[in-house]
């Protein structure tokens, strides 16, 4: 069944669709590579096909979110994760994944050889990166946004914790100098928005806290560039792009002392425990508050970052193969 090879000499196939992701996974995808007989799959989901489609395989598992932070996941998610990964890690030969805390969540909670499991980090764009004044008021501006702000980014899962940090940042607003400092809160509604939303109001802090949404791709790194402080108090991250994201831009970055954050932050960020809303503002207060601090995190972030690219993570995905 012909593809299309484009300037990069890839084949591209564009196959049959149906209804179902679980029977196009099953039964199309074998359809399609059983005239090719590759030596190697890919599978950069955890949903493998029941059928052996290669003499290799290798498979990307993320994480292991949904047996960290099990109770906030649906019972539907909950019933397939438990379906899917474990057949996906006995069935492949290698199985990436994106931190040594995923890598030892796979490890416990499966019993996967640790010698089967690689880790490859991501990285993110380079138009993530500091901006200057003018850049900085332009976008401000075009999002009606003034005086300072600190920024979360992501979906309003509850693993995301966004109760909490409205909670500490209400905390951070009765420091004199902070009062008119702002929440700006970007990403997609989720599971918490609804409860999030409820805090903010039973705070007082609709006037301090802001909800924008979805954002254009295009306008992310300018809005990341443009805050004062970035915060993820994250209950789990099998990574933490938006950490790197902020890092990269230059802004200091504070958040969770628990699964990769840590990992991904180094000694370029400030933490907190994310069960305690005490102390995550207390750590947002004593960044803000000592100047000579939050320059130094600033510029070790940026240095951070670029231990982080996508040339790196290519080499060690050829070095995989080539094991293979």
């Amino acid at each position: 069944m012909p593809g299309c090879l484009n300037r990069n000499g890839v084949d591209v196939v564009k196959t049959m669709s149906v209804g179902s992701y679980s029977f196009w996974n099953h039964f199309v995808l074998p359809l399609y590579v059983a005239s090719r007989k590759p030596d190697l799959m890919v599978y950069t989901e955890s949903m493998v096909p029941s059928v052996r489609l290669s003499r290799k395989s290798v498979v990307i598992v993320y994480d292991a979110m949904y047996l960290r932070v099990r109770d906030m996941f649906d019972k539907k998610s909950r019933m397939i994760l438990e379906r899917v990964v474990p057949h996906a890690l006995r069935v492949s030969d290698v199985v990436v994944t994106i931190s040594e805390s995923s890598k030892s969540d796979l490890v416990d909670f499966y019993k996967v050889e640790p010698s089967k499991v690689w880790v490859i980090y991501p990285s993110v764009s380079t138009k993530f990166r500091p901006l200057d004044s003018a850049g900085i008021e332009e976008i401000k501006k075009r999002y009606n946004i003034y005086g300072d702000y600190i920024l979360f980014v992501g979906t309003h899962h509850q693993y995301k914790n966004l109760k909490r940090l409205v909670e500490a940042f209400s905390v951070v607003l009765e420091h004199s100098d902070l009062r008119n400092l702002r929440l700006l809160i970007i990403g997609s509604d989720g599971n918490a928005t609804r409860m999030v939303k409820a805090t903010v109001a039973q705070l007082n802090l609709t006037g301090s806290v802001t909800f924008l949404g979805y954002v254009p791709p295009i306008d992310l790194p300018p809005l990341i560039a443009a805050s004062k402080l970035f915060v993820l108090p994250s209950l789990y991250e099998g990574f933490g792009i938006p950490l790197l994201e902020a890092m990269a831009c230059g802004v200091p970055v504070v958040t969770s002392n628990v699964s990769s954050m840590p990992e991904v932050v180094g000694d370029a960020g400030a933490f907190f425990n994310p069960l305690d809303v005490d102390d995550i503002a207390q750590t947002i207060i004593n960044v803000l508050d000592d100047r000579g601090l939050y320059n130094s995190m600033a510029e070790k972030g940026i240095s951070r970052a670029k231990l982080f690219n996508w040339r790196l993570s290519g080499q060690k995905l050829i070095e995989l193969f080539n094991t293979l």
